[in-house]
């Protein structure tokens, strides 16, 4: 075979090596999609979806349905954040199924809270969080009819441990189950 030959062969063989190369790099993203609950929040709202009642040092305390739950919902999923300021507690949806407690205008470092899990049907979302009001260490809040957008996380709780006297800690005797709607915002 002649020299001329030879090169001219090595040469295609060359641009048939690097056309494969590109048609079998540049194909389509075979990466999962990521996850749109992931990053961090702003519990934003919460309200009763059936009346309730508490008691504050034994004064009856009502609520109607629509009556603001912020209180009852931001306390279990937000007291043990390490903020300096309570405002500046938030919620962060890990991709390894963790939940973080975080604080926007603080030096203070992200401290794991829990787990999440959401049902293949992306209706519930179920948060895991440890207590010691449980007998278990830990509590599990349900957030059913799941509405996830870019910009928010909202739905239904529909049995959130609260306590029926408000001046003592959630524990035997001291519990009942509230129903509320709820929304938390996602922060840059």
């Amino acid at each position: 075979m002649k020299p001329t030959n030879i090169l001219h062969l090595l040469s295609n063989l060359s641009l048939y090596t690097a056309c494969l190369f590109l048609f079998t790099t540049c194909g389509g993203d075979d990466e999962a999609p990521s996850e749109p609950l992931l990053g961090t929040y702003q519990f934003t709202l919460a309200t009763f979806t059936q009346a309730a009642s508490f008691t504050n040092n034994g004064t009856p305390l009502n609520f109607a349905v629509g009556g603001n739950a912020s209180d009852f919902v931001s306390e279990p999923l937000l007291a043990e954040a390490p903020c300096t300021g309570p405002a500046n507690a938030r919620l962060e949806f890990r991709s390894d199924g963790k939940t973080y407690l975080t604080c926007v205008n603080e030096t203070t470092p992200a401290e794991e809270q829990g787990t999440w899990i959401i049902n293949p049907a992306r209706t519930i979302l179920t948060l895991t969080v440890p207590t010691t009001a449980s007998p278990t260490g830990n509590f599990s809040i349900a957030i059913e009819n799941l509405s996830i957008t870019s910009t928010s996380i909202s739905g239904t709780i529909n049995s959130l441990p609260a306590p029926r006297e408000i001046t003592n800690p959630i524990g035997a005797g001291n519990i009942q189950f509230i129903k509320v709607n709820v929304t938390f915002t996602k922060v840059p």
